[in-house]
């Protein structure tokens, strides 16, 4: 055979060896271990510290829990870099997407804000709303579709802190499932791991009720694949009455202590204390919560009858015995005689 005959003969079943120079590699990048360790890393962004990191969160709890009223306080306090729950904020600009009724405009909205607002009656001017009353705001399946590309237009005009009231009203239709579930979550928390320095907050309702003893994580339904994706996941959990466990699991910080909660009047909350301190019953909360209060501190401690006074339903030697219970399990100090303030409120 000629070579003008090889030239047209063609190759075993059609295919021909291609040259490797000419095609692209599809290996990914690489780095090696020494280069990593090598690497300075930036530490993590707290809004909050230790409670609320850069990255995305979510934040789940059953209905009418109070998620709305936290996350609210955590934006006034990270808009004015003040203060959340006893520790402090980096100030940020904040953009609260209230998709909810009553968690921004309107009646109910603007009366949270009333109450989250400073003695002056002002509130931070780095804490924004989406203005869902205008006709071209989204609100459903399609807002899902396209939420990537608008939370990329806020972080470009300088928000930080993004919380999202709540997960449901900004899934799009085709998240049906589990793993489409994730998948989204994904593309979010890629925003915030493009600037370091960017929090969003999703807030979730959760329908499976926390059996005492069990994980509290549990009733987030998929927690195991979300701590794929979310840096971190947060559950407010109802107690007594107007009592709530704030629990914490953080990709940075491991298991936070769970914290103890009261809200007053069904909206702010104000902390007790570490949850586990806190054993003993309602009436322990109770007084905890009187204190807290009222300001009470080793300068100005409170005596029973003080208490008493806010607490007519119980009887005064029940108050006695029980703030000597407390002070023997390190919940509250006894400063004098038959003074006391609570050990979460120790100044530093």
């Amino acid at each position: 055979m000629d070579n003008a005959e090889a030239e047209n003969v063609r190759p075993l079943h059609g295919y021909t060896v291609p040259d490797p120079d000419s095609v692209p590699s599809r290996a990914y990048p690489v780095i090696s271990a020494q280069e990593i360790l090598e690497t300075d890393y930036p530490e993590p962004t707290w809004f909050i510290d230790e409670l609320l990191p850069a990255g995305l969160t979510v934040f789940g709890g059953p209905p009418k829990v109070g998620k709305s009223w936290l996350a609210l306080q955590f934006a006034v306090a990270v808009a004015s870099g003040g203060t959340a729950l006893g520790r402090s904020c980096t100030q940020a600009r904040v953009l609260y997407m209230s998709l909810e009724e009553g968690t921004g405009q309107g009646p109910m909205g603007k009366k949270r804000l009333e109450e989250l607002a400073g003695d002056d009656g002002t509130l931070p001017d780095d804490l924004f709303f989406v203005d869902v009353e205008q006709d071209d705001v989204e609100i459903g399946p399609q807002l899902g579709v396209d939420l990537e590309d608008i939370l990329t237009a806020h972080i470009a005009d300088g928000y930080k802190l993004i919380i999202i009231d709540t997960l449901g009203r900004v899934q799009s239709a085709a998240t049906t499932d589990y793993r489409a579930e994730v998948a989204e979550l994904a593309k979010l928390a890629h925003l915030c791991r493009k600037t370091h320095d960017v929090g969003i907050v999703l807030i979730t309702h959760t329908t499976k009720a926390h059996v005492k003893g069990s994980d509290p994580f549990a009733v987030i339904y998929g927690t195991q694949g979300l701590l794929g994706t979310a840096q971190q996941i947060l559950v407010l959990e109802r107690g007594d009455g107007t009592s709530r466990t704030f629990h914490r699991r953080s990709r940075h910080v491991g298991d936070g202590e769970p914290m103890a909660l009261q809200s007053k009047d069904g909206g702010t909350f104000t902390l007790l204390g570490a949850a586990a301190a806190l054993q003993g019953g309602e009436l322990s909360q109770q007084i905890v919560a009187v204190m807290v209060e009222a300001g009470a501190s080793s300068h100005e401690p409170m005596s029973p009858a003080d208490i008493k006074e806010a607490l007519p339903e119980v009887e005064p030697n029940t108050i006695d015995q029980r703030l000597k219970s407390m002070a023997n399990r390190g919940q509250v100090h006894k400063v004098g005689r038959g003074l006391y303030y609570p050990a979460s409120l120790d100044e530093e």
